[in-house]
């Protein structure tokens, strides 16, 4: 049952994690189309907002999606090329303003002690527990804490990949109704 309600745990920490992060795109990409839906409404012609809502949104869905499967590929070089470090979670960091930053503590293989703040999930509640940290070659910005940091940077992938995929159907229909009809 601790493992049920660990695992329960983490994934609604996921959820406020990407709601807190998504929130402002998602409010972004409504204002878009309403402004271009006005645009069209007001000129007497909805190709014209037709075009914009599949061009605005398929801009959108590539700044979304591109960082996010950067980062994904990103970590998971990490993991397999890094060095594995067991380190110390001490808790989160900011626990009321973001659910998924968590302090941790490690020592290298020249005996430097880091400590940084992980964008990541975490299954246990009560602090100090071990975790793996992985490292490539020291550097700060290509470190992660392994299956917590992918399980997140994998949810904003599948979060984005359908909106994505949605935006080049509509312009791939879009296109080809106007090569068909003209802009009538």
């Amino acid at each position: 049952m601790k493992n049920f309600k660990d695992f329960f745990r983490a994934f609604l920490l996921i959820l406020w994690f990407l709601w807190q992060t998504v929130f402002k795109y998602v409010v972004i990409i409504l204002i878009f189309w309403i402004v271009s839906f006005a645009a069209g409404f007001f000129t007497g012609n909805m190709k014209i907002t037709e075009i914009a809502c599949c061009l605005i949104g398929l801009v959108i869905s590539l700044i979304l999606i591109i960082p996010c499967f950067g980062r994904l590929v990103s970590d998971v070089f990490i993991i397999i090329k890094g060095f594995k470090y067991v380190g110390v979670c001490n808790g989160m960091a900011r626990p009321y303003r973001h659910s998924g930053c968590l302090s941790v503590t490690w020592t290298d293989n020249n005996n430097h002690e880091h400590t940084h703040t992980f964008k990541a999930t975490d299954n246990k509640n009560k602090y100090p527990h071990d975790v793996n940290v992985y490292s490539y070659e020291n550097i700060m910005n290509l470190t992660n804490l392994g299956w917590r940091t992918v399980v997140k940077d994998v949810c904003y992938v599948l979060l984005f990949m359908p909106f994505f995929v949605i935006t080049v159907f509509m312009n791939f229909f879009v296109i080809q109704d106007i090569i068909k009809n003209g802009f009538v």
